[in-house]
């Protein structure tokens, strides 16, 4: 499929399916480990609302063109204590992943804080007392970390994360 105006080209598109089914209301995230060169992808799922994270292992960049990102199952991780109504965000640094999404059924900015070398194991978890309807965003800026959201108002908000 291509979108000549855009300048996209999607060279071949990916969907889950058969015993690889994988569905969500939301949309995904999307970040890149550059050491490992890992591509991370979370969504909420489907039904319960679990938070859900798979990444797929890149090969050289000068392996020849188009390079197709490819998840592998094995690499699934589920958060089955974390449940959201909206779609979570990502950020990476080093060997270290945060997802920042908004709670189920409370709306509470939650951020899950993870170890990507142990196999997701739980760094932290802090949550927030702002609410949101919608997803946060998460981001790095002269190196401090950051989360922009939408308050219950409608008015953007913006907040510098602890340390």
């Amino acid at each position: 499929m291509g979108f000549g105006d855009s300048g996209w080209e999607f060279l071949r598109e990916r969907t889950f399916t058969s015993e690889f089914t994988e569905t969500s209301e939301y949309e995904p995230a999307l970040a890149w480990r550059p050491g490992p060169n890992r591509l991370y992808m979370a969504w909420t799922g489907e039904g319960a609302g679990e938070l859900n994270i798979m990444y797929c292992q890149g090969g050289s960049w000068s392996d020849p063109q188009p390079h197709i990102a490819q998840f592998d199952r094995a690499t699934k991780h589920v958060f089955r204590d974390e449940t959201s109504e909206a779609a979570p965000s990502l950020y990476m640094t080093g060997g270290n992943m945060a997802l920042a999404y908004r709670g189920s059924g409370n709306r509470n900015i939650n951020l899950l804080e993870v170890d990507t070398d142990n196999n997701f194991e739980l760094i932290r978890k802090r949550t927030s007392g702002h609410t949101t309807p919608y997803r946060p965003a998460y981001a790095s800026f002269l190196g401090r970390r950051w989360i922009a959201y939408t308050g219950e108002d409608d008015h953007l908000y913006l907040g510098r994360v602890a340390a």
